[in-house]
Order: structure tokens, then C-alpha cells, then sequence
């Protein structure tokens, strides 16, 4: 084993919240969002038909439209995401799910995420933050985060311009048969390492899940 100096005895920091992988959910682009609470909380769905769309909320009232930075906020969900600590089993155990919401999303490619949001207990030196719109429960900075993954394999569609089948050449076809097999297993592996994830609870900062607290008259 080598030596090790001083200085990098000094770079190791003394918070093991910092040595925790900060490794978080990367679902990819989204075509459905859906959000549902506790009795009396307003939840709402969100989709779009193709990733570069914009996305449409369901069951809109006359009058209203998705807020644009809600759209362009769902585009980018959780995509540079990462975990500010692991839960241990007793934090996890100790948590209160009275106030915690449930966002369903689905990805273009087949994978979906269940995750449970659930308010952390502000520290007790700071003041509690007032109490959000249509009485939904005050944002305390952090949340825990529980997720479910699973899925079911979907195909991108062909490019633009690209040749039918028919008009392939056999090395074609095969070169063509070859990138689909090595998509899948891009995608299968990727599923496994998501769901692996999902063994912890996670404690992530508010602005990483924002766009999931919000209401459907926020939205």
C-alpha cells in the first residue's frame, strides 16, 4: 500500500453525508407525469407525445393552460439529479407519511418510476416555512424520497428517412438487428441498476423534486 500525505488526509471530509455516492433516479425523457396527495390535495397529470413536445395537462379547466415553467420543468425532471444523503433504516423508519405525495412517472422508453415524496422535519433552530396554496403542507428544504421501478420495453421509433426493412440490404438488416439488440440491453441494464436504487430512501434538496410539490392550481 502506498503512503498516504497530509494534505490528502486534510481533502477527506469530516461529514459522512459527503461520503455518501450521490447517485440519484435518471429516468430520461418523460411522457407522463402524474401527482396525487392526501385527502383535499389538488393533483394533477401531465403528458406529451413525443420528447421533444411540450406537455399537456390533463382535464385542463376553460381558461387555463400549463405554466411554462412547469412544462420546461418536466422536460429536465431529475435529469441531473443527485441525492444529498441515504436515509438510515431508523430515519426511514421514523418518517411521517401524513403529508406525502405520490408522483407517477413514465418514460418514452417503458420504465416507470413511483416515487413517495415526504416532507423532512425542519431543524429546530430554523423558522417553519408558511404553509403552501390551497393549504398544502410548508416545503421544509428537503424531502425523503421512496421509489418503485419497473418497466416494460418500448422501441424507439425509426429516425426520420430511415429505410423500411423492405428496402434493406441483408448486412443492413442485420447491422439494424444488431443496434436493436444492443438498445435493449443498454435499456435492461439500465432498469436493473434504477431498481437497484430503489433498495434506499434518499434525502434530496427541495428544488429537486419542485416541480412535483406543486398543486394543480400551481400548475
Amino acid at each position: 500500500f502506498g503512503s498516504v500525505s497530509a494534505r490528502e488526509v486534510q481533502q477527506v471530509s469530516s461529514d459522512p453525508a459527503e461520503w455518501v455516492v450521490k447517485t440519484f433516479f435518471q429516468p430520461g425523457p418523460l411522457s407522463r407525469v402524474a401527482v396525487s396527495g392526501p385527502a383535499g390535495f389538488k393533483g394533477w397529470e401531465a403528458t406529451r407525445e413525443k420528447p421533444d413536445s411540450t406537455f399537456v395537462l390533463k382535464d385542463l379547466p376553460a381558461g387555463k393552460q400549463l405554466a411554462a415553467n412547469t412544462s420546461s420543468a418536466l422536460a429536465t425532471l431529475l435529469g441531473y439529479a443527485q441525492a444529498s444523503d441515504v436515509l438510515t433504516k431508523a430515519q426511514k423508519e421514523k418518517l411521517d407519511r401524513k403529508d406525502s405525495r405520490t408522483a407517477e412517472l413514465t418514460t418514452f422508453d417503458g420504465m416507470t418510476y413511483k416515487l413517495t415524496l415526504t416532507p423532512l422535519p425542519v431543524d429546530a433552530a430554523t423558522p417553519p416555512p408558511p404553509a403552501g396554496p390551497d393549504g398544502a403542507p410548508p416545503s421544509t428544504g428537503n424531502y425523503a424520497v421512496e421509489a418503485q421501478v419497473a418497466g416494460t420495453y418500448v422501441e424507439a421509433p425509426p429516425a426520420a428517412g430511415a429505410k423500411k426493412p423492405e428496402e434493406m440490404t441483408e448486412d443492413e438488416k442485420k447491422a439494424d438487428a444488431e443496434a436493436k439488440a444492443a438498445a435493449r440491453k443498454t435499456w435492461e441494464e439500465k432498469l436493473a441498476a434504477q431498481q437497484a436504487l430503489a433498495a434506499h430512501t434518499f434525502k434530496v434538496a427541495a428544488y429537486t423534486v419542485e416541480a412535483l410539490w406543486k398543486t394543480g392550481t400551481e400548475v
